[in-house]
């Protein structure tokens, strides 16, 4: 079954198309990857997807709902999250606030009764900070809960987004190059972490540039070039795509 559904999606700027009328899938269940080269339209279209863009034409459902053009917290609230490719964390906060925000969806304080403190208050607020403990462990920070988050190193600043994104519970995530900047090591462990990931029961769509990730851990994947899908299918038949060998070598 059909989790995501890209549709005909077109972003234009200005004179330029960014994404031109794309078409793939996302099956519940699924590592999927979207790759191309720098300037392929990768995140732009990521960024459609979440309702930062609002796209020129098509259609982007998820979960058999349309969500085109959404705001990005309405988007957020169905069950889709996602990491960038820029770091975004908060700095000021420590790492285990970090993933007590990606809890907020889940809470059901209004401001008043945040302000007085009541006991239901109360109650919610530590229920939070246990689950987001949990997801802490399950990303290998847990000893680092209580140091601010801008001490972590860039990996670890890396998995705690993720971290901060699992905490919302999504059904789909979207990875924006997770493995950029990482040793090889880190890489591996990110395999690892990824796939344990897609075995709780969440799908996820994936971004990424190193292509013996991509190769190794996904099911299928879409290749992008100037805002064109030029070949979908299994790692291995991309690998051999005539097309994608030269968007990424030349001709």
């Amino acid at each position: 079954m059909a989790l995501l559904e890209i549709i005909d999606l077109e972003k234009k700027f200005g004179g330029l198309t960014a994404i031109d009328r794309v078409n793939f899938e996302v099956e519940a269940g699924q590592i999927k990857a979207l790759i191309g080269p720098n300037g392929a339209g990768k995140t732009t279209l990521y960024n459609v997807i979440t309702g930062i863009f609002a796209p020129d034409a098509g259609t982007v459902r998820f979960r058999r709902r349309e969500i085109t053009g959404c705001k990005p917290h309405l988007a957020a609230s169905l069950g889709l999250a996602r990491t960038f490719q820029i770091i975004k964390i908060f700095k000021g906060m420590t790492v285990l606030e970090n993933v007590m925000v990606g809890r907020h969806l889940k809470s059901q304080a209004t401001l008043p009764k945040a302000a007085l403190r009541l006991p239901a208050v109360r109650r919610e607020e530590k229920a939070i900070r246990e689950t987001a403990a949990r997801f802490l462990d399950e990303i290998g920070l847990k000893n680092r809960a209580g140091d601010p988050a801008q001490n972590l190193p860039l990996g670890q600043q890396r998995l705690l987004e993720i971290g901060r994104a699992l905490a919302s519970e999504p059904k789909l995530i979207m990875l924006d190059e997770p493995a950029a900047g990482l040793s090889g090591p880190e890489i591996r462990s990110l395999a690892c972490l990824i796939r344990g990931i897609r075995d709780s029961g969440v799908t996820i769509l994936l971004v990424e540039h190193d292509m013996s990730l991509v190769m190794d851990i996904s099911d299928e994947v879409v290749v992008l070039d100037y805002g064109r899908k030029i070949a979908e299918g299994p790692p291995r038949e991309i690998q051999n795509d005539k097309k994608v060998i030269a968007a990424y070598l030349g001709e």
